[in-house]
This record gives structure tokens, sequence and C-alpha cells, in this order.
């Protein structure tokens, strides 16, 4: 029998499979990581998903940050391609798609940040031992 999911679950259930891959990462990289998802949604808004995500796809993965930011913006591809949004790379389906398609990656990806602020907040390591 197979078993329904909700679209919410099915992005938690990725979400918290990425944010657990991050667990191994070093105090650093976590605390990083654990910023970086907190600060897209507000990024988005402000500046627009392109702008945000191009910020992100920007940092090389081997300056400071560049682990936290490049497995942000992987993780966010990868999920648009799941979720047949976009079926390219993710700067070229963001340069190339109509307004329509943007505004669908754009809706989809706030509410998959909504789990992963979630999960960064419950699962990676912490500045202080009240949580934050």
């Amino acid at each position: 029998m197979s078993t329904m999911q909700l679209q919410s679950q099915l992005r938690a259930k990725f979400a918290l499979a990425s944010i657990t891959e991050a667990q191994s990462w070093s105090k650093d990289e976590q605390k990083e990581l654990k910023a970086y998802v907190q600060s897209l949604p507000a990024m988005i808004q402000i500046n627009g998903f392109g702008q945000a995500i191009a910020f992100y796809k920007a940092h090389p993965a081997a300056k400071k940050g560049g682990k936290a930011y490049q497995a942000i913006y992987s993780w966010i591809s990868t999920w648009l391609n799941q979720q047949q949004i976009f079926s390219t790379d993710l700067m070229q389906a963001i340069c190339n798609n109509d307004m329509a398609k943007y505004q669908q990656a754009t809706a989809e990806t706030q509410a998959l940040l909504v789990w992963f602020k979630k999960f960064a907040r419950a699962y990676l390591i912490t500045d202080d031992a009240n949580g934050g």
C-alpha cells in the first residue's frame, strides 16, 4: 500500500535529511550553516529570489562559509528539480524561465526554508546553553 504524504511533510523530510547530513560538519561550519539558513528568507524578500540565490552560488566552497553557502544552494536546486519546477541548472533556470515558474520557485523555496530553519535550530550546534 502506497502512503501519500502532504507537500509539507515532503519538505520536512528533505530538510531533515539535509540538516542531519550537516551534523557531521565542524562546529564553525554548523554555526555558519545555521546563520545562512536563518538569513536567506529575508534576503529573498528584500533582494528577490534570483539575487539571493546568485549570492549563495557566488561563494566558493574553499572560502570561509563557502561550504554552507554551497550546501544551501545545492539543496534548494535539488529540491526544485525534484519538484519538477526547474529541470536545469538553478541559475540558468532562474534566468530563462517565465514569471510564473520564477514565482513558483520563490514560494516553494520559502516554504522549504521554514523547515530548514526549524531543523537547523533543533539539530545544529548552538552558541549558548539557551539553544540560540
